[in-house]
């Protein structure tokens, strides 16, 4: 790898003769990111005391765009090249626009630095202008300007930090604009597209490394400067999302085949309207023409469709027993069994069914139970495909974020690429262990739904300090989510035989719960008491509460409340709840709330600790 070239040394012996110019200068450290030295008219420039108060200034980047522009200039250094652009400086949260020239110096102490001198007070700057300059500079949408040619005449911080490698490595001169496509003619299609419309756009592989997705659009514009016509180029990287369609797609494809394969009449209904999402084969052999374009034509009564719609959307329940009609008009009794999931991005309902008028009232035969049994079998494959789908979209979202990562590290090794920053890994990394804990928490759902055991172990009681254990529990949750208010009353109470990581799960599901479903501040107020025979819990929130009419559903598995709108959840949180408490000789309950929110209180049974045998 080729050595950087050394910054040109200004000894300390020539900053006594600076400090007379009236030109107001400084000299930033990049390593530091401070400023080492300022003349008396920089001092002005920086509404400075003493330098010693400069100098104390944390003048960090305080955008990712200044950060690119910085580290852009400190590679023009390298290769012996200057700068001269506005800047805006802030000098005590003061806006002081300034036309500064940038040079590489290296000074005792700071081998990378930077020289400079401001050319023109803020007085000369047109304010709209430089608005306008600023907005362009900090924006995360890639900003270039091209002549004809294709040659790179101006690009914004975010521009620069993207190809900051592809300008490099490219011959001095060569066509930017047209190489950084991965099909070289798409840049000449695009351009005699603009030529007749003046403007144009593509969604296109680049050129660079690890082969991005971009979103281009240019227009034809006149370079300023030189009057001549220009190549104005917006791009925003888009691999991310295409990746992660790409995988739906698969996904949706899995789904697909599961329907045609199933021998039972399944459809997709949206959560709201009539025309149906999809169909597979057999219910479009068993149903009337025409059923697809409006699913009420099945039923017979008509009513039935919106009670359906309004068991499942209220998680009330999922299956029901109809009177359906059947292609030759013929009325015939069906069981359908149905699930609530996302499809193409839309809230949707998946059906299946099975005919009901085929089994006598009796015992079934032989044969007749065989078909019921595969065909029950079919609905729970169907509904373990839709369970696939749910995770794969955050299985995606992960692997994407990951790629995303992966191309970078591989880029830096590589020397093509910039040392990455903690800036560079923090969003990604962030997004994946949000997208990982929301999956764990689809599966934890899903299994304890099930089996609260399957989630959490074997079923270990032990004698617990209950208060101790639920502080514990809020400790860890105010780590991780610092906004939360807690208001705890949790006295000395009696020991009582606990599993650990079951009730873990009851006081953490309620503790989500109240994140959740919080209006503005996240508050819990929590409680305990003992008596002779059961150690009270109350835990009350602050948040949208729980209609009076649905109260009693609550607990349901699947059952979500009218007003949660658009929160995420599957409706497993309480029953889950409630299953791990009943496990425990106890049973949850609602109780009155004054004011907002929801209060439930858990009562469990006093008994003697065990002991070691």
């Amino acid at each position: 790898m080729a050595k950087a070239s050394v910054f040109p040394y200004l000894p300390a012996s020539a900053l006594p003769i600076l400090d007379g110019l009236a030109t107001p200068m400084h000299i930033y450290c990049f390593d530091s990111e401070r400023i080492a030295w300022a003349n008396r008219a920089g001092l002005d420039i920086w509404n400075a005391t003493t330098l010693d108060e400069l100098r104390r200034r944390d003048l960090a980047p305080f955008s990712d765009a200044t950060r690119a522009r910085l580290a852009e200039y400190r590679e023009a250094f390298k290769r012996g090249e200057e700068r001269t652009e506005t800047w805006v400086l802030y000098p005590k949260r003061i806006a002081t626009p300034v036309l500064d020239r940038c040079t590489g110096v290296s000074i005792d102490g700071h081998a990378q630095a930077m020289l400079v001198e401001h050319l023109i007070p803020s007085s000369a700057m047109p304010v709209d202008e430089l608005r306008t300059l600023e907005a362009v500079r900090h924006t995360p949408l890639m900003t270039t300007l091209h002549d004809m040619s294709g040659r790179v005449l101006v690009r914004n911080p975010a521009a620069a930090k993207y190809f900051w490698d592809f300008d490099r490595s490219a011959p001095h001169g060569e066509k930017h604009f047209h190489a950084m496509f991965a099909d070289p003619t798409l840049g000449a299609q695009l351009l005699a597209q603009a030529a007749s419309s003046r403007e144009a756009e593509a969604t296109a592989v680049m050129a660079i490394m690890g082969s991005p997705v971009h979103e281009v659009a240019i227009a034809l514009v006149t370079d300023p400067t030189t009057g001549e016509r220009a190549i104005l180029v917006y791009q925003r990287d888009v691999s991310e999302a295409v990746e992660t369609r790409r995988k739906l797609d698969e996904s949706e494809e899995a789904l697909n085949l599961v329907l045609n394969l199933s021998t039972a009449p399944i459809f997709i209904l949206p959560a709201s309207g009539h025309a149906l999402l999809d169909a597979n084969g057999p219910a479009q052999q068993s149903f009337p023409e025409g059923f697809r374009d409006d699913i009420r034509r099945i039923f017979i009564h008509r009513n039935d469709l919106a009670d359906m719609r309004n068991d499942l959307l209220s998680g009330r329940r999922s299956n029901w027993q109809f009177q359906l009609r059947a292609r030759d008009d013929r009325p015939f009794r069906a069981s359908i069994s149905a699930v609530r999931f996302r499809f193409r991005g839309t809230d949707a309902f998946l059906a299946a069914i099975t005919a009901l008028d085929q089994f006598p009232s009796g015992a079934p035969d032989s044969a007749a139970a065989d078909a019921f049994e595969h065909r029950t079998w079919e609905m729970e494959q169907t509904l373990l495909a839709i369970a696939s789908h749910e995770f794969r979209t955050p299985l995606a979202i992960i692997d994407s974020a990951a790629q995303r990562i992966e191309r970078r590290v591989a880029m830096a090794r590589s020397g093509t690429g910039k040392p990455l920053s903690d800036d560079d890994l923090t969003a990604p990394v962030h997004r994946i262990r949000a997208t990982v804990q929301r999956l764990v928490r689809l599966i934890e759902d899903t299994l304890a739904q099930a089996d609260p055991m399957e989630a959490g172990g074997s079923f270990t009681p032990e004698p617990t300090d209950l208060s101790a254990l639920i502080a514990g529990i809020c400790n860890a949750f105010r780590e991780r989510h610092p906004e939360m208010v807690f208001d705890l009353n949790l006295p000395l109470l009696p020991l009582i035989d606990i599993d650990h990581d079951l009730f873990n799960r009851v006081v953490g599901n309620i503790l989500e719960n109240a994140i959740k479903y919080a209006r503005d501040e996240v508050r819990i107020d929590i409680s305990a008491a003992a008596n002779s025979e059961e150690i009270t819990l109350v835990f009350r929130d602050y948040g949208i509460g729980i209609p009076l009419s649905e109260r009693s559903r609550v607990f349901d598995p699947f059952h979500r409340g009218s007003n949660v709108g658009a929160r995420p959840g599957t409706g497993l949180g309480l029953a889950i709840v409630r299953q791990i408490v009943a496990m425990h000789d106890g049973f949850i309950d609602i109780d009155e709330t004054d004011g907002p929110g929801a209060t439930f209180r858990v009562h469990l049974t006093r008994r003697a600790p065990s002991t070691a045998g």
